[in-house]
This record gives C-alpha cells, sequence and structure tokens, in this order.
C-alpha cells in the first residue's frame, strides 16, 4: 500500500488553482490512500477543499485531521458539523477525529485526532501574539487570555484522552504498527524555536498531554511501533522519541502551487 502525506497546505492562499495542482498532484503518484495533517485551508473553505478532494479523488482513501487554521473565522463546532455531513456522503473521507484505528494492512492501522496546544507555559502576554484567539470565534468572545489559555488546554487534554484510547484499542486488535494522524505534534523533539519567546512558542508548537500518554502506553509494548505524523510547526523533522515511538513533522506550503515536501509512504 502507496500512501501520500500531506501537511499545511494552506489552500486559502493561491486558493484558485491550488486546488487543481493538488488533485493533479496525487493523482501522477499513483497512490491508495492519502493523509493529511490539518491546516488544510481555513474555516470558510476546508469543508470545500475536503469535498473537491473526495469527489475528485473516489478510487483513494483520504484520512485527515484539521487543524487550528481550519477553525478561522468560524464557530468550532460549525465546522464540526459541515465535516461531519461531508464524510457522510463521501466515504473515502475519513475525519480521524470521529473514528477509531482503522485497518491498513493486517498488521497497520491509523489513528488519529486533531489536537491542540497544551499551553503549559502560563504566559498570556506572549500568547497574544499567535492568532487563534482572535480568528476562532469561540476563543474570541471569551473574557480574558487566562480564560484561552484554560480552553486551549482543555482542547489538549481532551485530545490526549481519546488517542490514548484508540491507541490502547490498535494495540489490542493485534496491530504491529500504528500510524497517528495529528495536527500539534506530540512531542517537543519536532521543535526548533530558539530565542525570545522560544519556550511560549514550544509550548504552543506542542501537544505534550498526548505525547505524555504515548509514552507511558507504548513504554508497555515494546514489539510495537508507533509513526506520529504531524504538522503546524512548519519545520521538517524526524524525531526517534524512543525505541518504538517515532515523530515527523513536514514544512509548510503557502503560495506555492507546486508541492515538494510531501512524503510517499510505502506501507
Amino acid at each position: 500500500m502507496r500512501a501520500l502525506w500531506l501537511t499545511d497546505t494552506h489552500t486559502t492562499f493561491s486558493f484558485l488553482w491550488k486546488k487543481y495542482s493538488l488533485v493533479k498532484y496525487i493523482k501522477n503518484k499513483k497512490v491508495d490512500a492519502v493523509i493529511i495533517t490539518g491546516d488544510i485551508s481555513n474555516g470558510l473553505f476546508v469543508d470545500y477543499i475536503l469535498y473537491y478532494l473526495a469527489s475528485h479523488l473516489r478510487n483513494i482513501e483520504i484520512y485527515f485531521v484539521i487543524g487550528n487554521h481550519d477553525l478561522w473565522f468560524r464557530d468550532i463546532e460549525d465546522v464540526y458539523d459541515d465535516l461531519r455531513k461531508l464524510t457522510e456522503t463521501y466515504k473515502n473521507l475519513h475525519w480521524l477525529t470521529e473514528k477509531d484505528a482503522i485497518e491498513l494492512t493486517k498488521d497497520v492501522a491509523i489513528i488519529g485526532n486533531d489536537g491542540w496546544y497544551s499551553c503549559r507555559v502560563d504566559n498570556d502576554f506572549e500568547y497574544k501574539f499567535t492568532f487563534d484567539w482572535m480568528l476562532i470565534n469561540d476563543f474570541r468572545k471569551m473574557k480574558s487570555m487566562e480564560e484561552r489559555i484554560e480552553a486551549f488546554k482543555q482542547k489538549s487534554l481532551e485530545s490526549a484522552k481519546d488517542i490514548e484510547g484508540k491507541l490502547i484499542n490498535a494495540i489490542d486488535a493485534g496491530y504491529k504498527t500504528i500510524f497517528l494522524a495529528t495536527h500539534v505534534p506530540p512531542f517537543k523533539e519536532t521543535n526548533m524555536n530558539t530565542g525570545w519567546f522560544a519556550e511560549t512558542r514550544n509550548a504552543y508548537d506542542t501537544n505534550d498531554y498526548m505525547g505524555e500518554s504515548i509514552k507511558k502506553i507504548m513504554s508497555k509494548h515494546p514489539e510495537k511501533n508507533l509513526i506520529c505524523l504531524s504538522g503546524h510547526t512548519h519545520y521538517n523533522v524526524s524525531a526517534k522519541i524512543s525505541n518504538n515511538i517515532e515523530c515527523r513533522t513536514n514544512k509548510a506550503n503557502y503560495f506555492s502551487v507546486r508541492f515538494a515536501n510531501e512524503e510517499l509512504i510505502n506501507i
């Protein structure tokens, strides 16, 4: 089985051309599946881009999670409702946040959750320099940065709990290798932030609640392997977290209609 991993395509930029280029690019790769790890577009267009992919790639399975940009300019639940309707219509489109483990081969499964950054550094001043709290309706309506930071932490904790259950189920089902798709990397080892704001930026670029859950579970199953595919940071990094955990991130694709940072995975 051949899968193409895409992340942070940001199709809002160069919008009219990029959707055509993306479909053509995927078809030319002759893959069985596509894995997308978020920041596909923004909240106004994410459902349309996914519709376009699903309707033009009907013989290819599309496994996706969404990122923080995919919620911009909308209420979170409204985006979720649109995605649920879309995945009911197009059976080749799989929102991993709302799925349990999906078998890819006899020994390999994929799980996923959109995830969120954990914000375990309490610095409400520096978080003001990020955009999600302004551009996602739910967070903008909150009265203070302290309230928003607590909401961010809660989303991170909920994603960690969800992946914990899915990972245990996949292990119990006998899969030897498990791919995990999530937008925000669960491990700080994939971050390359330095200088001023680095500590806060790392807290914004890591879902370490999820990472802690993963490490705890995988340490009890050294015979299993987990490969985490993430986005968000825009760094091209492959980090060996332990003997049986690997975490990969990749660069963003903003204005170009060419795709060069995507990764082919033989499963």
